[in-house]
């Protein structure tokens, strides 16, 4: 199609007028509602607020993710400061830049109402404010960003490799779209390598290229890589060695019992649907031979496998958006089938795939909603009070229920009245400013109370999973620099709490004392001021 043809430009201004409305909508909302996995939510401002204070990731503070994960937050955050506003404003930046990629990635491999439709499914991936696998498109939550912004990635990568472009140009904006996303996804977590290997040897070695040109193709993926890691580099410091360092250190502290659990409710979750997109593949393979290759076929089983593994590295078990992609692909494949049967078939494999398309789609929405109805500032939820927390409601889960007593176990209400306890209880005892420690498996208190971050601690002590008494950040060290230290008397994950407790005691006792409780957390101060 002509890219000057006012058809064209017509999809274009439709595409572009549904993304726009999105991030106004966005933008202007602000923070979202919390209602599950506030923790998550605080781990993410954590990092934030440390960038924003001038420190690198990997070299003075560490993360079970890496630094693409924090890009779009920490973008606004070191212009004025981490915050929830600046959390909203990043995920309104995520929701233009997986747009327009989704579009610019699809127009001229696709009907142009299937473009648009794709490039809304990417924007709504990455940027719907809830948890993939981890609840449903009403269980609002900002944690564990990193899945979505990854799956959102694959899935772009994914419709160039199984669909060539309709009017047969070049592929080297899809080579160079391969190295960019694949340092994207080391860079938000290295095990989604493994889904991008296949799709990546299958699209620069594969059928899309001709006269096998193939050292042009590895310089354009090198190009997009390059570029990609200097614009990671450029919105989040960070030390690429000490990353690979520390994931090779999380890799080992991880249990194989979790592992294993991990593979058999992956299995189990995904692979009647794996079945289900396989006999769409192969029926559109059989009846219209020129869209659907055998070895298509075979890209597709890889990729599902890759994904299940990948999957147990990651503790997700269901709700894979790159099978939402499969539903876009085979349904481009559907439109320009003839015989009403062969349509059909392919038509009801998209549908399977398309599934996956619906709880994000749904939940941004939902989202916005909540945000501008009147019982979200009303009883059924809270605000933590502080500055950097304004404006993000905390929901008690059931809603209908009355607050209860804080409990960071349970909803996200809950866990705003635990910290504002602790809050509380820092102004009233008069704690000196510093840099405070916190006990729980994560650090709440630097952000919320604007203090210098600890050097060298990590975002998220979560033992068990990736620190153990082998690898874990330098206690001595932390507790050098702390000026109070807040202890929980209940945690979210009770077994990182025992594990820091056991680990700090001793110089708490010998260098601190107790100079306040409430009902949910005691402040330990210096006896006497630190050196310098």
């Amino acid at each position: 199609m002509d890219s000057t043809s006012p058809r064209w430009l017509n999809e274009a201004a439709v595409a572009a007028a549904l993304l726009a409305a999105g991030a106004l909508a966005i933008g202007l909302a602000g923070p979202v509602p919390q209602t599950i996995y506030p923790s998550d939510t605080a781990n993410y401002l954590d990092a934030c607020h440390s960038l924003a204070a001038g420190l690198v990731l990997d070299r003075d503070f560490s993360a079970p993710i890496g630094p693409a994960a924090f890009w779009p937050t920490a973008i606004f955050a070191r212009m004025g400061g981490a915050s929830a506003a600046a959390l909203a404003l990043g995920e309104c930046l995520t929701w233009i830049a997986y747009g327009v990629l989704g579009w610019l990635a699809t127009r001229r491999r696709m009907p142009g109402w299937l473009a648009a439709g794709f490039a809304l499914f990417v924007a709504a991936t990455a940027a719907a404010p809830y948890t993939l696998d981890f609840g449903n498109w009403r269980s609002l939550s900002y944690g564990m960003m990193y899945n979505r912004l990854a799956w959102a990635a694959l899935a772009l990568v994914a419709v160039p490799s199984f669909l060539p472009r309709r009017d047969g140009g070049p592929p080297w904006a899809a080579a160079a779209g391969h190295g960019a996303c694949a340092v994207w996804l080391w860079a938000i977590k290295p095990n989604y390598l493994l889904i991008q290997f296949p799709l990546s040897c299958w699209s620069l070695l594969g059928s899309d290229l001709r006269g096998r040109q193939y050292g042009k193709a590895l310089l354009w993926f090198a190009a997009g890589a390059g570029g990609m890691l200097a614009v990671v580099a450029a919105g989040v410091p960070f030390d690429p060695l000490a990353y690979l360092r520390h994931d090779l250190s999380m890799a080992q502290a991880a249990p194989g019992g979790l592992l294993h659990d991990c593979l058999v409710r992956t299995a189990r979750a995904n692979l009647p649907v794996v079945g289900l997109l396989l006999a769409g593949w192969a029926a559109a393979w059989g009846l219209d031979r020129r869209r659907a290759t055998g070895a298509r076929l075979g890209l597709f089983a890889v990729v599902a496998a890759a994904t299940v593994v990948a999957n147990m590295t990651n503790c997700q078990f269901g709700e894979i958006p790159v099978f939402g992609a499969a539903g876009w692909i085979l349904a481009a494949w559907a439109v320009p089938i003839r015989r009403p049967a062969a349509r059909g078939l392919v038509a009801a494999a998209a549908v399977v795939g398309l599934a996956y398309t619906w709880q994000p789609c749904l939940s941004l929405p939902y989202a916005l909603w909540r945000k501008v109805h009147p019982s979200s500032a009303g009883p059924d939820s809270a605000l933590v009070a502080s500055p950097a927390w304004s404006r993000m409601p905390m929901r008690f889960f059931p809603s209908e229920s009355a607050p209860r007593r804080p409990d960071p176990n349970g909803s996200a209400g809950d866990y705003a009245l635990w910290l504002d306890d602790g809050l509380a209880l820092w102004h009233r005892a008069g704690a000196p400013p510093g840099p405070v420690l916190c006990l729980d498996w994560n650090d709440p208190f630097s952000l919320a109370l604007a203090q210098s971050p600890l050097r060298g601690d990590d975002i998220a002590w979560h033992v068990g999973r990736y620190l153990d008494a082998g690898h874990h950040p330098d206690a001595r060290a932390l507790i050098a620099q702390a000026a109070a230290v807040m202890e929980p008397r209940d945690s979210v994950q009770p077994a990182s709490l025992a594990f820091k407790r056991e680990l700090f005691t001793p110089w708490l006792r010998a260098e601190f004392r107790i100079a306040a409780e409430s009902a949910d957390w005691r402040l330990w101060v210096r006896r006497s001021p630190p050196p310098p």
